[in-house]
């Protein structure tokens, strides 16, 4: 449906991005305030400033882009393509997890991952 809502009628993905995520954002704030807040007290804490621009910035901006470049790829590329490389993600994670050393070398994961 996405694939062919991008390429014959609406040639905009970020725009389509932006809009599920408005939508989304509406539904979880409606369900929190009418469910949620009701039955379950609790002390809010926020992030400090410096924890929401160090923190919490970069990870939905990223998350964002992510999800943008996704649908931008639906646009560009065939489906099966797409899938393809999307099922490649984990490989992916684990080796720029080696070149910026958080990750160490394990054989039984890249075995797995083979």
């Amino acid at each position: 449906l996405t694939k062919w809502l991008f390429t014959n009628h609406f040639p905009f993905p970020l725009t389509v991005t932006c809009y599920s995520n408005l939508i989304s954002t509406l539904w979880a704030y409606g369900v929190k305030t009418k469910f949620w807040q009701n039955r379950h007290q609790y002390q809010h804490q926020y992030p400090s400033r410096q924890q929401f621009i160090e923190f919490i910035l970069p990870i939905g901006f990223l998350v964002g882009f992510e999800i943008g470049c996704s649908n931008l790829a639906l646009k560009l590329l065939t489906v099966s393509f797409g899938t393809i490389l999307k099922g490649m993600a984990p490989i992916f994670t684990f080796f720029w997890g080696l070149a910026l050393r958080v990750e160490q070398f394990q054989w039984d994961v890249s075995i797995s991952l083979c």
